[in-house]
């Protein structure tokens, strides 16, 4: 299946990603193809595993303050617009690794949340993206070189901004929730603790021995 993959030109040849990681990029791309099919202005894309947090709920009941018939469509449709006016292609609602310490401050789109431009906004789960944006997506992963949420941060001349905080979260605790096995995605890092180092130590042997036992798998296979 992997060799596949690097013969029809999707993953490139050498690089180190999971099974996993691929399959969520092309999931990814699927819904790029779909969105640029339609006449829509924006993808709202949710992964299976995102999460409306306290915070999602206060938003709306702030944003519906006066207002009739006001919905989460309206709310996510006022969040797209502030696109034309600040020039982003995709809005991360759900970020996660981030070093919010470094972000810039973009604008107030309430009293609880903010529009952030930063420097590694990482995770999927819940964003948004023009069509612009969808295009630029297609064209940088393929052939899949990264995971897919290192890989947008690096796309040239993408403007990627966050809320802050975010708005959206990945369902946390759940084995096999995260396609890279961690159970805690933390929306800011500004310094590791000793509980953070000793958990992607963990981490990092355990990608470790997947990517041996993959590599292993792919060299029986040739």
């Amino acid at each position: 299946e992997w060799n596949q993959l690097v013969a029809s030109g999707e993953v490139k040849n050498g690089s180190e990603l999971t099974l996993g990681e691929v399959a969520c990029t092309l999931s990814h791309r699927a819904v790029m193809k779909a969105f640029l099919k339609t006449t829509s202005e924006y993808a709202m894309v949710f992964e299976d595993d995102a999460i409306a947090p306290r915070v999602f709920s206060e938003l709306l009941e702030e944003r519906r303050e006066g207002k009739e018939n006001y919905t989460t469509m309206h709310l996510l449709e006022e969040l797209a617009a502030t696109s034309k006016k600040f020039g982003w292609h995709g809005l991360n609602l759900g970020r996660c690794w981030d070093k919010c310490i470094k972000q810039e401050f973009i604008h107030d789109f309430s009293a609880k949340v903010q529009l952030v431009k930063s420097r590694r906004s990482l995770c999927t789960e819940a964003y948004m993206f023009t069509r612009d944006a969808a295009r630029m997506h297609l064209k940088h992963t393929k052939p899949i070189r990264d995971a897919e949420d290192r890989a947008r941060i690096r796309f040239p001349n993408f403007e990627y901004f966050s809320t802050n905080p975010r708005i959206f979260s990945q369902l946390e605790g759940k084995t096999g929730a995260s396609i890279n096995g961690i159970t805690h995605q933390p929306e800011c890092i500004s310094y590791q603790s000793k509980e953070d180092r000793k958990r992607n130590a963990l981490r990092n042997q355990k990608r470790a021995e997947m990517m041996a036992m993959m590599k292993a798998k792919r060299q029986n296979a040739n």
